[in-house]
């Protein structure tokens, strides 16, 4: 019906005003803040350098009870032994703590509901009460969705997250226009997510009769690069060479774990000793390995002229032994048609030709 005014039994109570309520929607939003703090001690001398740093971050979303605190640190150097010898190393430490990311898509987003209610429904209403006397849950409706301040502080996720980013690289300059380097790499993480449900939800599938369930979530991953490189550089005459050859290692672990239960014995104990219903248990390792050697040469003729090759061959772990090998090749050229012929330039500052043509490949995942 109109919004005029009519008395009609509402959430709120019996014979309430049929009325728009101003701002509905705004009102069940926070407004967002952020504290950065950032500290850096750098030092250097003439062959070498270090720096140290480290800062946080806390965010307060614009959902309520959103959070999020990033904590960083980092050191980093480097170190010229001689004239033709040189290393750099960093690492690199990111802690992520996250509170009640809202979700997003059907049945999980808690913004969902601001799609289905009008603009009759207060939201103030539904902040400042969520059980009702006898101990039911006070909502604008009770068959679909839930009241969102409840969903947000009785129905929590939690996310925390290690991540470490580690690096060296040792280069080796044998003639002016000739070097060697050697990089190794790291980057792995930890991340753990917990969501919790109290009896009630009407979102999850929780079984109505249990006093709520959880669902748990480990997961980990680790990538190692060791790459080698050998670098030519130099001109003869109207010729510009650069050319690389090379190789890298790549090790990848990823590992999952999982624990859920739609029903709990005792309501506020997210724990699977609780569990009333047989908690469901999941859990996946996969390791990876390709080896892989690499190639590229580019020639420049009287700076207008560029034809570059590239190529690599890698050897995949997730493949058949045998056929585990593939190769993808790349070439392409350029013409600089502004140098090439001057008198373009009268009418075109820059004008530029480029044709190329690729092969790609790709491996499949592991134990497929």
């Amino acid at each position: 019906p109109k919004l005029d005014g009519r008395l009609i039994d509402q959430f709120t109570g019996a014979q309430q005003p049929w009325v728009a309520q101003p701002n509905n929607v705004a009102d069940f939003f926070n407004t967002g803040r952020s504290f950065d703090n950032n500290l850096a001690i750098s030092t250097a001398s003439e062959r070498a350098s270090a720096r140290i740093s480290g800062g946080n971050q806390q965010i307060a979303g614009i959902i309520p009870t959103s959070r999020t605190n990033r904590t960083t640190a980092s050191v980093s150097g480097e170190l010229r032994v001689n004239d033709k010898l040189t290393t750099t190393g960093s690492v690199q430490y990111i802690n992520n703590q996250a509170n009640n990311l809202p979700g997003t898509g059907y049945n999980v987003g808690i913004l969902e509901q601001f799609i289905w209610f009008g603009r009759q429904v207060d939201v103030n209403a539904l902040r400042a009460r969520k059980y009702n006397a006898d101990g039911s849950l006070f909502n604008w409706n009770s068959n679909y969705h839930n009241n969102p301040f409840w969903l947000m502080e009785d129905n929590p996720n939690r996310q925390a997250r290690d991540n470490v980013i580690a690096s060296a690289l040792v280069r080796y300059q044998f003639l002016p226009w000739l070097s060697a380097q050697v990089r190794p790499g790291i980057n792995s993480y930890r991340e753990n997510r917990q969501n919790d449900y109290a009896q009630g939800n009407l979102a999850i599938g929780v079984d109505q009769n249990y006093a709520g369930g959880f669902n748990a979530l480990n997961v980990r991953e680790a990538e190692f690069n060791t790459e080698a490189l050998v670098t030519a550089n130099g001109s003869r005459g109207r010729f510009d060479l650069n050319a690389v050859v090379g190789g890298n290692v790549r090790r990848n672990t990823f590992g999952t774990s999982q624990v859920s239960t739609l029903g709990l014995s005792v309501p506020g104990i997210y724990n699977v000793s609780n569990a009333a219903i047989t908690p469901t248990l999941f859990q996946n390792d996969t390791r990876r390995g390709i080896n892989s050697v690499l190639g590229s040469l580019s020639v420049t003729m009287n700076k207008y002229w560029t034809v570059d090759v590239t190529g690599r061959n890698d050897w995949s772990s997730t493949l058949p032994q045998g056929s585990n090998s593939f190769f993808y090749p790349s070439a392409s050229t350029s013409l600089v048609l502004s140098d090439l012929f001057p008198a373009i330039q009268g009418k075109l500052d820059f004008l530029k030709l480029r044709a190329s043509a690729a092969q790609t490949g790709n491996d499949r995942s592991p134990y497929q």
